[in-house]
């Protein structure tokens, strides 16, 4: 399993090269699709990368900085957006759904919160309106928006009937709301199970997913910050990885980031 494991992350280092290399090509012939596609194939691979760095090598930092980075391109190209890049709103929230854990997970809410202003205003054509609403409570919660997140929970509450994970959802965003850190490891226990059963039946999970949970690692980090210890562990979040969390700013000066923020930087759709 582990020589598989060893050839998966291979090739996913090869994609990620590549897909730097598409990114760059995009911006140049002003491309919106190929920088769309590729940020957003990227930014799954980063995600998958170190993932399968910590399961492998037990390297806990990886995990973080890869997923600092996807946060950086979820970042720029939310920014390119904003400044008229065109772009396609199924991959755009869906991209937007993803990264914003990535970010919370290996940032923290402080910087979330910096960075929400570049997501849409509205996404009333989101295509998955439980993910959009997931979202979208957290945001609020964090910006201390009170009373439109209890009105969102409620969104959620209402689309139990179209998926199991919005009433999940939903009991996860009012723990943390009322800041009730024994509905919140209740919910979470709730939130892992589902996780585990996407796992099992292999729905939407990208290579390295079936080791960790970033959404689940991103609500922990969020949960402790608002004073909520998740008292269990976890093999889909385990505690070394929501203890003693990394200074993001150490990743600043990493080669890897400089490329994204040098491959984006030149180039706003003006």
């Amino acid at each position: 399993m582990k020589a598989e494991e060893n050839l998966i992350l291979q090739n996913i280092n090869e994609k990620i090269e590549s897909f730097w290399n598409l990114i760059v090509e995009g911006l140049d012939d002003r491309n919106s699709v190929l920088v769309q596609n590729s940020s957003f194939t990227l930014s799954n691979n980063l995600r998958s990368l170190g993932i399968l760095k910590f399961r492998l090598d037990g390297d806990r930092l990886a995990t973080f900085e890869s997923c600092s980075v996807s946060a950086t391109i979820y970042t720029q190209v939310n920014k390119l957006i904003r400044s008229g890049m065109p772009f396609d709103e199924e991959l755009y929230n869906l991209s937007n759904n993803r990264c914003f854990f990535d970010t919370l997970f290996s940032l923290g809410s402080e910087e979330t919160k910096k960075i929400i202003k570049y997501m849409p205003v509205d996404e009333s054509n989101a295509d998955d309106y439980i993910k959009y609403n997931f979202v979208r409570a957290l945001i609020e919660l964090m910006l201390g928006l009170t009373e439109e997140c209890s009105q969102t929970i409620s969104i959620l509450d209402e689309l139990s009937s179209v998926g199991k994970d919005a009433k999940i959802n939903a009991l996860v965003c009012d723990a943390l709301l009322s800041k009730n850190g024994s509905k919140f490891n209740d919910s979470m226990d709730e939130f892992l199970s589902f996780r585990e059963e996407q796992i099992s039946n292999n729905d939407g999970v990208l290579a390295g997913e079936e080791y960790l949970s970033i959404e689940a690692l991103g609500l922990i980090r969020l949960a402790k910050e608002l004073g909520i210890e998740f008292k269990k562990e976890h093999i889909l979040a385990p505690t070394i990885l929501t203890n003693n969390y990394p200074d993001y700013k150490q990743f600043k000066n990493k080669f890897v980031l400089n490329i994204a923020e040098s491959a984006f930087s030149k180039n706003y759709w003006m």
